[in-house]
């Protein structure tokens, strides 16, 4: 997509139900192997809709180190792209 000037969006869901230390560690080494690759990334709680509403609520309060880690990762990614994108969506305008 970065390669045919097409821009990526993407939400990753946090505090899924059965989430682990590893699966937290794994997302954050998928974002540092895109970080070169325009786009927008945004982290969402796990809100449960459907087959999972007899599931809890991820809030805030469940937050852990890593997952801090994780949102500050994606900001830090959508940052380094907006000025890019902004040039990129006004170029000729």
């Amino acid at each position: 997509m970065h390669d045919n000037n097409l821009v990526s969006a993407g939400t990753l869901i946090i505090g899924l139900p059965e989430e682990t230390e590893e699966d937290i560690i794994k997302t954050q080494e998928l974002l540092d192997e895109i970080k070169d690759i325009r786009g927008l990334i945004v982290p969402l709680f796990f809100v449960p809709l459907g087959s999972l509403t007899k599931e809890d609520w991820f809030k805030d309060t469940k937050l852990h180190n890593r997952h801090t880690e994780l949102m500050i990762q994606c900001a830090e990614h959508d940052f380094k792209w907006a000025d890019n994108l902004i040039e990129w969506a006004f170029k000729n305008k």
